[in-house]
Parts: C-alpha cells; structure tokens; sequence
C-alpha cells in the first residue's frame, strides 16, 4: 500500500490522491511516510485533520491555542507586561496561510487591557502583525506535528509577547 501511495502522490500530487481516494492528507501522509513540501493547500488539510483528531485545543503557557473555521487562533492573557496591567490578545496564527512559503504570520486583531482587579480599561479591534519562519521541508507528518507543537508553538508565543510589549504604548497611550 505504501508504495502504491508513493507513486500515485509522485504522479498526482498529495491534494489530488487525497481527492482520487477518499482519504485525508494527513492519512496519505501518515501511511506513506511521505516527505512533503509545504504550502497552504496541504497544511490546511493537515490541521483539518488535526482538528478533527482533537489535537488542536490546547493550553500553551497563557494561551489558548485553538482550530476555527480554518484559522488556528491563539488567545492570551499576558500578565508579564507591566505590573499593573493585563493584556488580554486574540491572534490568528495559521500556518503557511497565504503568504511566502516559509513564513506564517501572525494578526492580533482584539485586545483589551484589564486592572489587577480585572475591571476594563479598555478594548478594541486592531491590526497589528508580524510573522515567524517556517520550515520549507517537512520528513513526514510526524515531523510537521513536531514542529507544530515544539517549535511553532514556542516562537508564536515569544513573537506575540514581543508584539504587546513592542506596540504596550500605541494600545494604551495612558500607561506611560
């Protein structure tokens, strides 16, 4: 079976077997041990999957890491910030989403900030955005996954924290 697999993702590519066959990317890769050049196509049929195994809905440090329709979304409670502030953060962080092969990147797109009471100060809808480097080669699924929750997940957390304290200023102008 794996070698049938190899050749058929050799001649069609990984989407079109997946389609041919009625089994998942994630499955192809999985029984074929396939390597794979990533790109938004395939890595979104491969945390679809991931998805659906319940292996994205997790607790990271702070975060909250989660799939919703398609997105991968980081929600956050940073309260190493200043001393006298909480900065709450939803961030979409999908990797590969639309862009250069070897970024993923990263849109905070609400914040609030809270007292040490937890009363609102203030709340909003913004864009700010960075990204983080990504591999352009992965051995197998498992390396992806690899990847995923041991690397992605370290530097989405360091580069969203890098974010709030770089932009801490612009969010609330009253805090300096």
């Amino acid at each position: 079976m794996k070698e049938k697999l190899l050749k058929l993702i050799e001649k069609h590519g990984i989407i079109k077997v997946s389609e041919l066959i009625g089994i998942s990317v994630y499955q192809i890769l999985k029984i074929s041990d396939s390597s794979f050049v990533p790109d938004y196509d395939i890595i979104n049929e491969i945390l679809y999957d991931m998805n659906k195994m319940n292996k994205i809905d997790f607790q990271f440090k702070e975060f909250n890491v989660y799939y919703c329709d398609g997105f991968i979304c980081w929600d956050g409670s940073l309260k190493n910030i200043d001393d006298d502030h909480i900065f709450n953060i939803h961030a979409y962080v999908t990797p590969y989403y639309e862009t250069d092969q070897l970024q993923t990147p990263i849109q905070i797109d609400y914040y609030e900030i809270l007292d040490l009471e937890k009363h609102q100060i203030i709340s909003d809808e913004i864009e700010i955005l960075s990204d983080i480097d990504c591999p352009r080669f992965f051995d197998n699924v498992d390396s992806f996954e690899n990847w995923f929750y041991k690397i992605y997940t370290v530097d989405t957390r360091a580069e969203l924290i890098r974010l709030v304290r770089r932009n801490r200023d612009y969010l609330f102008p009253d805090l300096t």
